[in-house]
This record gives C-alpha cells, sequence and structure tokens, in this order.
C-alpha cells in the first residue's frame, strides 16, 4: 500500500512539473504571437498591453480555448444588445450565452479596447499611469469585467511571472503618436463597437530586454554580442534584398518586438529567420532579415574575413544557417581563419572547401 501510495504521489507531481512546463511554452507563444498588436493598441488607446496581454492569456486559455478558436473572441466579450457583428453561442455564467465573433484576432484586440474605451464604467481605469498594472487590474474587477473573485490576482500573477511590463514600457517608448481616440459616453450595456482590423505601425526603439529564453530551434546563435564585424558594405537605410530576401541592417538596441509588428510577424519567426536566440532587443547591430533566408546562393562560395563565423556569412549572403553547417561542417559560432572557403551551395567537384 505504501508504495502504491508513493507511485501515485510520484505520478502527481510528475504530471504538475509537465503540466507546468507545457503551459509556460503555450503562454511564451501566445506572448510572441500577440504582443505587436498589444502594443499597438496600448498606442492607440492607452490600454496598458501587461493587463490586454494577461487579460487575453486567461480569457482564452492561451489561445487555445474553445471560444477563441471558433470566433477568433480572445477576451470573452459577449453581444450586448446592440452589437451587430457575428456572433456564437457558449456556455459561460449560463448556458448558450452570445458572444461577439471577429474574423481575426487584430478585430479581437480592436475591440476591446473600443469596450473598455467606449464604456463609462471603465472610464476610471484611464485616468491611472499605463504602468499601473495592479491599479487597472483592480479596477476591471471592480467595474465588473469578470465574476470569478480571484481575477485581479490572477491577471496581476499573469504579467509578473511573464515580465509583461516590459512590453508595456516597449510600447511607450515608442516615439509615435498614437491616434486620439475619443471616449463615446453611452449606457454601461448597450456599447456599439465597430471592428476594424489593427493597423500595426512601429519605429525601432530601445528597452531593456527580459532574462534571454532558450534558443530557437535549437539553432546556435550568439547568446551574448560577439565582437561585431564592420559591414564592408554601406547599407542602405530602410528595406533592401539579399539573395532575394527582404532584409534591413539594424542598430543596436533595436525593437525586435517593434520590427516584428511592423512586418506582421510573430517574434519567435523573425527570430528564426535570423537564427537568434530569443531576446527582445537587438544586443549589436547586424543585418536582419524579414522573410526566410533562402537554402543557397547563386555563388558557389565565398571566403571569410577575419573574425567571421558561419552564422555572420549566413546573415551577409541571405542563407539558412543550418544549410550553410551542412555543407562545411562548422560550428556557427567559431570564428573563421581569414581566407576559409565557405560553400553556399552543395559541394562539387570545383568548390572542395579548403582553409
Amino acid at each position: 500500500m505504501r508504495k502504491l501510495k508513493k507511485g501515485i504521489v510520484t505520478l502527481f507531481f510528475t504530471l504538475t512539473i509537465c503540466g507546468a512546463v507545457a503551459q509556460d511554452a503555450a503562454y511564451q507563444q501566445y506572448i510572441d504571437t500577440y504582443a505587436p498588436l498589444a502594443i499597438a493598441e496600448q498606442q492607440r488607446t492607452g490600454v496598458p498591453a501587461s493587463i490586454k496581454l494577461a487579460q487575453g492569456l486567461l480569457e482564452s486559455g492561451a489561445g487555445k480555448g474553445d471560444l477563441v478558436s471558433r470566433s477568433n473572441n480572445h477576451f470573452g466579450i459577449k453581444c450586448k444588445a446592440t452589437w451587430t457583428g457575428d456572433k456564437v453561442y457558449h456556455d459561460d455564467d449560463a448556458r448558450g450565452e452570445c458572444f461577439r465573433a471577429y474574423a481575426s484576432a487584430e478585430e479581437s484586440y480592436r475591440d476591446h479596447s473600443n469596450f473598455l474605451k467606449a464604456n463609462g464604467r471603465y472610464a476610471a481605469l484611464f485616468t491611472l499611469d499605463v504602468n499601473d498594472y495592479k491599479g487597472w487590474a483592480e479596477g476591471l474587477k471592480k467595474a465588473g469585467y469578470a465574476t470569478n473573485p480571484r481575477y485581479v490576482a490572477q491577471l496581476i500573477k499573469v504579467i509578473e511571472e511573464n515580465n509583461l511590463q516590459s512590453i508595456t514600457a516597449l510600447a511607450l517608448q515608442n516615439n509615435i503618436p498614437a491616434p486620439v481616440t475619443p471616449a463615446v459616453a453611452i449606457p454601461a450595456s448597450e456599447e456599439k463597437v465597430e471592428p476594424k482590423p489593427a493597423v500595426v505601425e512601429q519605429v525601432v526603439v530601445p528597452v531593456v530586454a527580459k532574462p534571454a529564453a532558450p534558443e530557437v530551434n535549437n539553432e546556435p546563435a550568439p547568446s551574448k554580442p560577439t565582437a561585431a564585424v564592420a559591414p564592408s558594405t554601406a547599407y542602405p537605410s530602410g528595406y533592401f534584398y539579399i539573395n532575394e530576401t527582404k532584409v534591413m541592417w539594424a542598430e543596436a538596441g533595436t525593437s525586435l518586438l517593434a520590427i516584428a509588428a511592423s512586418n506582421n510577424l510573430a517574434l519567435a519567426d523573425l527570430l528564426q529567420f535570423n537564427d537568434m536566440a530569443r531576446t527582445d532587443i537587438l544586443p549589436q547591430a547586424q543585418l536582419l532579415f524579414v522573410e526566410r533566408k533562402k537554402k543557397k546562393s547563386d555563388k558557389p562560395f565565398v571566403t571569410s574575413n577575419t573574425g567571421q563565423t558561419l552564422w555572420h556569412i549566413s546573415q551577409t549572403e541571405g542563407i539558412r544557417l543550418a544549410q550553410l553547417q551542412e555543407w562545411n561542417k562548422l560550428n556557427a559560432n567559431e570564428p573563421l581563419a581569414a581566407g576559409t572557403k565557405v560553400l553556399l551551395q552543395p559541394a562539387t567537384n570545383s568548390t572542395v572547401r579548403s582553409k
């Protein structure tokens, strides 16, 4: 009997740990995907990005709940009397309640902001500092957003455990003025919101980075700034193309979340395109691809400069790092001797790698 009890306890703790790991991964994926929308909405209406993301995580089950999968409703907003958009029916406080349905997550994020902004019950929230996430959490509960008595504690926990305050700070440091959205005084139960797709326009700004998380796709990448290799070419400002792939020259301190947002990308995708470890802020100046790099080049090979690594060549030539590693059998971050021949396509008899 003791062995049976011990086995049950061990199984319980194993399942608990596995469940926590799975939740962390789902939360991080949600944050990476929707942080750009939260930033855009904070700048447009003043709803803190930290609060919006925390509500989205809780209300949508990190984007995996039944309501969000059927209706793109990330915030559990019900129809109300004057809602004229699409609807779905979902069991919540009562069976078969009417909830708003959206064509996209962007519409849901925008409508959530409009819902709070246009509703007199939430007017006091917009007198609070955008960094006062505890005040916002308490104000939402007091105004009746949720019936769960632990809603305030849940929001604060999600914000603090996932460092969502840094997303609010990022939105604050962006120097694009937020469009003015006037509040419309209408009865609390008679909100009417016309959802429109969110327009995400960001510029590059610095912000304090969150602690580094595991590398993307297990691809090696500089976890700390390496000695930057000065570009041999004066790259143009804005976007241009290398190996038929869209790219830009980005300075150290660039907000990767902002770049991802302006290109309608998730942060995870931007990092993957550039074979980079997880970070919000660019630690050094470099080329930054906003499309997936090509598998090979028209050129058979290049010769390295002093201090270059295979990762540097992957960026300067617009070729996926994994392909270069496969063809050249070199470590991604190992400094190459000057003049090392690096294959940019599969080897042939005339392109044999040599040092």
